[in-house]
């Protein structure tokens, strides 16, 4: 998946967090990943409109908003396995999106804006720098090809 299919699927709903910035949230294991400004705004409209639900901060982040005793619950990972790709098909992808894309995705884009590779590894979340070099050697072979031709030609006389 590339970054603009990232950001096509964002703009379908789904929230992406595709730089380091400021803002910090805490994960659902602890520890704290950045989000980028685009991220941050649609954070921001989803805690005002948990707000309105009445839903406080006693829930998960991104949690069940059907009414019943279900309400404000954590949300079942097979909901988000099937939701993604319904906003894939929305926003006009034809690949298959999956949770685990998106961890790609949002690697290979830091990587393509420069971040290093430990900036990298802390926002994956990855116990070491090996693992987030794992994901980044699967660059799409479209971009992998892309860069070599990049280089030009050497002179030939």
């Amino acid at each position: 998946m590339t970054a603009g299919e990232g950001a096509a699927i964002a703009a379908a709903g789904s929230i992406l967090a595709r730089a380091c910035t400021s803002l910090l949230w805490p994960d659902f294991s602890g520890r704290t990943v950045a989000l980028d400004p685009s991220a941050q705004a649609y954070v921001e409209r989803w805690l005002g409109k948990r707000e309105q639900m009445g839903l406080n901060g006693r829930q998960p982040l991104f949690c069940t908003i059907s009414k019943g005793e279900r309400f404000g619950g954590p949300i079942d990972s097979g909901y988000v396995r099937k939701a993604l790709p319904r906003l894939a098909a929305r926003a006009g992808l034809e690949r298959r999106v999956h949770p685990h894309a998106l961890r790609h995705s949002l690697a290979t884009a830091l990587a393509h804006e420069g971040k290093p590779l430990p900036t990298i590894t802390a926002q994956l979340g990855h116990s070491s720098t090996a693992v987030t070099d794992r994901y980044l050697a699967k660059i799409a072979p479209a971009d992998l090809i892309a860069q070599v031709r990049d280089r030009g030609r050497l002179p030939t006389s």
